[in-house]
């Protein structure tokens, strides 16, 4: 892949690629609105209350205000990177960035209270958590149900629905790669659904696992990957291959292992090693479980204090770093197209307005301001 130097640091390449350097965006960054950048390669918040994408091929930044969702997980990128589906307090919107604009999916249009964006099929059709409170929480529980909002009708097709507790968004779905097959949880339970047949095979998680993230199926189809904790090793994590028929870990399950996160998540596998792309949040004071004993995937953004992706090694080989994150970024997703090509850039994060330079730039507003009145006023002496 040739990269080639568009000026400012920014690289383009032809292909989709995974930028190398991810950083907060400026101050004055264009919104998606004013000018859609197209599919993008990574969405991100910058700890300030906003979301940003970064082109799919080129370094082009742009930012979305008044989103207070977590990328990856109350916020999910499309496979192609040409929307954005987030939680809203009306349901769901979902932003196009090729166009610019968006639309709600109210939640009472899918008589629930609440929804959350899960996973997306390959169609570009949007699986949703639709969660619905008791009305009498003392003879009735909360329901959650799962459905896939068809991209060419808009019906909503549920295929899941209990009052157990179900996993946190992040971790609640996984679609394997021909988007037939759909991995879900509620509580240590793991549901696959095949769509084609209609069925479904049931089967129970090891204590202190979890379905690993939205990357969680092989790149082939035929295993799918948890996520489990050590109990005797705080913040050691590994990633361990099931039997999707048996749920039993497969004779070939390689050890995968990434230490000193409070949790990571599985994204997606670069297609030119087969190896596992996970991120990890480091959150010194998050419990990397709960009183029960069982996994912690709530870590919320105010405990994170930085957000890194690895790529993990076979044979107890340590991660490699492929993404540094500057400033204060806490939340991450990438496109799987981008991930999937197994490109990498260098990287062009945008200058940034420091304080001082806000500061400088609201003194220079204020004195132009100023000088607007005088002049109006002179003029009309």
């Amino acid at each position: 892949m040739v990269e080639l130097d568009l000026g400012g640091g920014r690289g383009v390449t032809a292909e989709p690629s995974i930028p190398r350097e991810v950083g907060s965006p400026g101050l004055l960054t264009t919104p998606v609105g004013w000018s859609p950048p197209g599919p993008a390669s990574v969405l991100f918040s910058d700890g300030s209350g906003r979301l940003a994408v970064i082109g799919l091929g080129v370094d082009e930044y742009r930012v979305l205000h008044g989103y207070p969702a977590d990328p990856g997980r109350t916020a999910v990128l499309s496979p192609d990177g040409s929307q954005i589906a987030l939680s809203v307090d009306e349901g769901v919107e979902i932003v196009d960035l090729v166009a610019g604009d968006g639309r709600t999916i109210d939640a009472e249009s899918l008589d629930s209270d609440v929804l959350v964006p899960e996973a997306w099929l390959p169609d570009g059709s949007l699986i949703l958590m639709a969660k619905s409170y008791a009305e009498d929480p003392m003879t009735e529980g909360i329901v959650h149900r799962l459905g896939v909002l068809n991209a060419e009708n808009g019906l909503f097709e549920e295929f899941a629905s209990a009052t157990y507790v179900i996993s946190s968004p992040g971790f609640a779905v996984a679609v394997s790669p021909d988007g037939t097959q759909v991995a879900y949880q509620y509580e240590s339970r793991v549901t696959i659904y095949n769509r084609l047949a209609e069925a479904k095979t049931v089967f129970d998680l090891p204590p202190q696992s979890v379905l690993a993230g939205k990357g969680a199926w092989s790149p082939d189809g035929s295993r799918i990957v948890i996520a489990s904790i050590n109990p005797q090793r705080d913040r050691e994590w590994s990633l361990t291959f099931l039997d999707p028929v048996t749920g039993l870990e497969t004779a070939d399950s390689e050890s995968l292992s990434l230490r000193g996160a409070a949790l990571i998540r599985l994204i997606g596998w670069n297609s030119q090693t087969q190896k596992p792309i996970v991120v990890a949040y480091d959150a010194p004071h998050a419990p990397t479980w709960d009183l029960a004993r069982e996994i912690s995937t709530t870590v919320t953004p105010e405990q994170i204090s930085r957000v890194s992706i690895y790529e993990l090694n076979y044979q107890g080989a340590g991660p490699t770093a492929i993404m540094q994150m500057l400033g204060d970024v806490d939340g991450v997703d990438v496109a799987s197209v981008a991930i999937d090509s197994g490109n990498f850039r260098a990287g062009g994060p945008p200058h940034q307005v420091t304080p001082i330079g806000s500061a400088l730039l609201g003194l220079l507003v204020l004195i132009v301001s100023i000088i607007g009145i005088v002049w109006a006023r002179w003029g009309t002496a």
